[in-house]
């Protein structure tokens, strides 16, 4: 079983549960596709957004260093994976 960079990982996928719409449109307005897009001027911009508070940016961040570390890549189907 190979394992998966949580970085190679569609934005919509990894930010499909939860209170992620705001930071999925964001994403999407911005041309983000993939996790590994995500730098900090990203995450600065959209902190700076209006309805984007503490708690909305704990989550995003919270989603980026936590439970997608690797992912089983087997689980996604293969469009959804960004090839090397």
């Amino acid at each position: 079983m190979r394992k998966l960079e949580k970085g190679k990982v569609l934005i919509e996928i990894a930010f499909r549960k939860g209170p992620f719409k705001m930071f999925l449109a964001f994403a999407k307005e911005k041309g983000i596709r993939y996790v590994g897009e995500i730098d900090m001027a990203a995450l600065e911009e959209f902190s700076q957004k209006k309805g984007v508070g503490s708690v909305k940016m704990f989550s995003v961040i919270e989603r980026l260093a936590g439970p997608l570390d690797y992912i089983q890549e087997e689980l996604f189907p293969e469009r959804d994976i960004k090839n090397k």
